[in-house]
């Protein structure tokens, strides 16, 4: 049977819909991946960051105390970016007892581990995601967050509390994932 052009298409609008969404989300694949991969071209050719990120003569100090030396200790209130203490187990932290304030009245229900997005770097604590989440939960969402922590510290960090709660949240970005690969 032939068609005509000026006849209707038989395809549904749900269909057509969906047809677009796997479209865009497959553009936007490719996009992300086309970012990535030219990332790595130019950091490994030298055109990006030409010496290696880490130097360890760079850290190199005189009078530094090794971790094993350090006690956990205040710093002071400014802290260098928001690590205000030392914990011998897990380098520097945010806070003492490991976690950021939670919402007052509420029973600990689950836990939010990763980087600076998780604590919130640059938001007050009822402003934080995981303290948003707990509200609506109706729970404490624990947040054990800390700036500049990778999956590995943010994982030694879990081992560490081992926090009440059924839920254990790791979040992940892109920009943890690439700290990991540079580490």
């Amino acid at each position: 049977m032939m068609s005509f052009p000026h006849e209707r298409s038989r395809v549904g609008p749900i269909h057509r819909h969906f047809v677009e969404c796997v479209f865009y989300f497959l553009m936007f694949a490719v996009i992300a991946v086309s970012v990535e991969v030219c990332s790595a071209i130019a950091y490994w050719s030298g055109l990006v960051l030409p010496q290696p990120i880490y130097r360890p003569e760079y850290f190199d100090c005189s009078g530094c105390k090794t971790i094993n030396s350090v006690e956990a200790q205040s710093l002071s209130h400014s802290g260098f970016m928001g690590w205000d203490y030392h914990d011998p187990d897990l380098g520097w932290d945010s806070y003492r007892n490991g976690k950021r304030v939670g919402p007052p009245g509420f029973s600990a229900c689950g836990s939010a581990f990763g980087d600076s997005f998780t604590h919130g770097d640059e938001v007050r604590d009822n402003e934080a995601w995981p303290f948003r989440l707990s509200e609506l939960l109706g729970c404490e969402v624990e947040n054990f967050g800390v700036g500049g922590y990778g999956q590995d510290q943010a994982y030694l960090k879990y081992l560490k509390y081992r926090p009440k709660g059924q839920v254990v949240l790791v979040a992940m970005n892109q920009e943890m994932m690439r700290r990991n690969l540079a580490a």
